[in-house]
This record gives structure tokens, C-alpha cells and sequence, in this order.
């Protein structure tokens, strides 16, 4: 299951490579526990990308960021 989670965190992660620059990388942020959850991106040329993490995925609550480099 985590690996399944973390495949799919580095595809949205080069999914969203661009190399125009941005004056803030930092696309969305989450602090996602146990029970699962998402980070989504609601503004920008990515609004609507969403990264679901399912429950039990992470043991402890996480900080998940996604960035544009």
C-alpha cells in the first residue's frame, strides 16, 4: 500500500515539472494522519490536481507539500 502511495507521489511530482520558474514553488499543502486524506491544488495552472493518500497509508501524521520546481 505505501508503495503504491509513494509511486503515486513521484509521478505527480514529475507530472508537474515545468521549468518556466515560479516565484513560489510550493503548489499545495497537507497534514495528512492515518485515516488518509488529500493535498490539493485549488488555484494556478495545476487547481484541481489532487494527491489521495487512503487510510493507513502513514502511521503518523505527515506533512505532504508538492512543489513546482
Amino acid at each position: 500500500m505505501r508503495q503504491t502511495v509513494f509511486a503515486s507521489l513521484l509521478l505527480l511530482l514529475a507530472a508537474c515539472h515545468d521549468s518556466g520558474g515560479s516565484s513560489d514553488p510550493e503548489l499545495g499543502r497537507a497534514t495528512i494522519g492515518p485515516a488518509g486524506g488529500e493535498v490539493a491544488i485549488t488555484s494556478g495552472d495545476y487547481a484541481g490536481l489532487r494527491l489521495q493518500v487512503p487510510a493507513g497509508a502513514l502511521l503518523e501524521p505527515t506533512e505532504l507539500r508538492i512543489f513546482d520546481d
